[in-house]
């Protein structure tokens, strides 16, 4: 008996030692992040985004030589650093971190996280806010009548596209016509959609420093670019172009297209006509079937 009641003691004793031990490693979890902490906490269970981010546009923005030398022949004038710095202080110069840190767009910082979650700005106002002249255009395009925001197709934290190829980016709203463009000549010499849809600017960079133009229209120009000696020139007759072989579009442009004389498509029966015939052929077989079974029946056939 006394062996038994010390083999249940000790049962109990080591379950209340793991009963402890779970709930210490519970209440410590992972570590905490608290208000105005300093950016390398970040990094501590982003590891991943972090080193993304310090290799990206936004986390060189301050250190840059591009933007070093640009800056500098222009005087170093101070506003430029409300958008290259974190924490810019207008009355004395002074800023928090060179570049686009975490907290400049995951603000304000919440007392404990991740407890509490991590409030992101992503509405395109806010990127809009520093890059003014691609906002601009995004406002007159189709994608900003939509309001469809810049984090729909690109990735903050390394400042490229949220896929590994465009296509795939504009496919998932552009379904159609992606399909129907993979049948075209464009297609098959590589183009891609961003080539015209998104053609680089020639004027120099400004508010926002945005190379490819965010209005998303295709004028003659951006046909010109690569089509320059097809297009003909002031007083020469425009050659007649060739008969399109429609049969090698897709079927989605292949709508509307009247029969041609040399292949007439034999006519398509609809429902009512179906219908029609089975009602016939019915009243017929009524009609017939007696007087067929009473010549079988005599023996006539």
């Amino acid at each position: 008996m006394q062996s038994e009641n010390k083999r249940l003691t000790a049962i109990i004793v080591l379950a209340l030692l793991l009963v402890v031990l779970v709930a210490g490693a519970a209440e410590a979890g992972p570590p905490h992040q608290t208000a105005g902490a300093e950016q390398d906490e970040c990094q501590d269970c982003h590891s991943v985004i972090h080193t993304a981010w310090a290799r990206s546009g936004h986390g060189q923005a301050g250190a840059d030589p591009a933007f070093r030398e640009a800056w500098q022949e222009q005087g170093s004038p101070p506003e430029c650093l409300q958008c290259h710095t974190t924490g810019y202080d207008p009355a004395t110069g002074a800023f928090v971190v060179e570049g686009i840190a975490c907290e400049n767009c995951h603000s304000p910082l919440p007392d404990e996280h991740p407890e509490q979650i991590m409030p992101t700005q992503v509405s395109s106002d806010f990127c809009g806010a520093c890059h003014l002249d691609t906002y601009a255009e995004w406002q007159t395009s189709g994608h900003g009548a939509e309001d469809m925001t810049c984090v729909k197709c690109h990735n903050p934290h390394t400042n490229k596209l949220l896929t590994t190829g465009v296509q795939v980016v504009c496919q998932d709203c552009h379904s159609d016509e992606t399909h129907a463009f993979s049948a075209t000549t464009h297609a098959d010499e590589g183009v891609l959609c961003t080539d015209c849809h998104l053609k680089i600017g020639d004027s120099p960079a400004g508010e926002g420093h945005g190379q490819r133009q965010h209005t998303f229209a295709v004028d003659l120009d951006t046909c010109d670019s690569c089509h320059n000696e097809e297009l003909h020139v002031q007083g020469q007759d425009s050659p007649s172009p060739p008969a399109a072989d429609t049969n090698l579009l897709p079927a989605s442009l292949q709508t509307n297209r009247p029969p041609t004389a040399e292949t007439p498509g034999p006519p398509e029966a609809t429902t009512l006509t179906v219908a029609i015939l089975l009602v016939v052929g019915l009243l017929f077989g009524l009609a017939v079937g007696p007087w067929v079974e009473q010549r079988l029946h005599k023996g006539n056939w």
